[in-house]
């Protein structure tokens, strides 16, 4: 279950760094786009979860969703349209052979949620008030049918 927290720690994390992590307004006589990343990080989310002068070190100081969402309400986020995507590539099949007790990591047990099933119900829970409308499609991409040229709804 600890991978499973990681991992949603670390979805939420990249989520909010990739939207509120823009350079300040300092940064604009940069030029190129390799950016100082000290400069990059001052005004970010990096604060909220650490050290903004060493983004490597995040600490994990949550001890439920309420302090998430309100870490991420500090960050800056009033509302999102929120959807997930959900990987059906032949990966889930290996990664559940080593990780998912030999099953593939989207296999149903009623009494079992399987990591995705973990991860979207965790994620869903923290970000749904953030949600314009209420409404959190999810689609699926990578299955035998659309390959990597499409998604279906899922």
């Amino acid at each position: 279950m600890e991978a499973i927290s990681l991992i949603i720690f670390g979805v939420i994390l990249i989520g909010i760094y990739l939207l509120w992590s823009r350079p300040s307004s300092s940064a604009s006589g940069n030029s190129g786009n390799h950016e100082d990343v000290r400069i990059r990080t001052r005004g970010s989310v990096f604060r909220l979860f650490g050290d903004a002068a060493h983004p490597e070190r995040i600490f994990d100081k949550f001890t439920s969703i309420e302090d998430v969402r309100a870490a991420i309400r500090t960050a800056g986020l009033e509302s999102s349209s929120l959807m997930f995507g959900i990987d059906f590539t032949a990966s889930n099949v290996h990664q559940g052979l080593r990780t998912f007790g030999g099953r593939n990591l989207h296999h149903l047990d009623m009494l079992n949620p399987n990591p995705y099933q973990q991860v979207i119900s965790i994620l869903g829970e923290t970000m749904e008030p953030f949600d314009d409308d209420g409404f959190i499609p999810a689609f699926g991409f990578g299955d035998v049918t659309t390959k990597d040229f499409g998604v279906f709804p899922s």
